[in-house]
């Protein structure tokens, strides 16, 4: 995947170009362009149900693969909360 293809998304969005190159050179392009469409997605409606102890399901509602918590698919997409929240203020 071309790099400037995922700078044109990342603009398109609204994030800063200074912070483009040191999010792709932490997270490769390949996550990058995951996040980025992640963002495309929108906010998500998740699913919620109850799992065991004091934690709930997080994929998105209407999944079709078992329920999984936040310690079992890792941290929430940054750029996603970012994003939402440029938006919202």
């Amino acid at each position: 995947m071309p790099l400037y293809m995922l700078l044109d998304l990342w603009m398109a969005y609204g994030f800063d170009s200074v912070e483009f190159d040191a999010y792709v050179e932490e997270h490769g392009p390949g996550d990058t362009w995951c996040a980025l469409l992640d963002v495309a997605r929108g906010p998500r409606v998740s699913c919620a149900r109850p799992l065991d102890g004091d934690d709930w399901c997080v994929l998105r509602e209407g999944h079709g693969a078992p329920c999984y918590g936040a310690d079992d698919v890792g941290p929430p997409n940054e750029l996603l909360v970012k994003y939402w929240s440029n938006i919202l203020s």
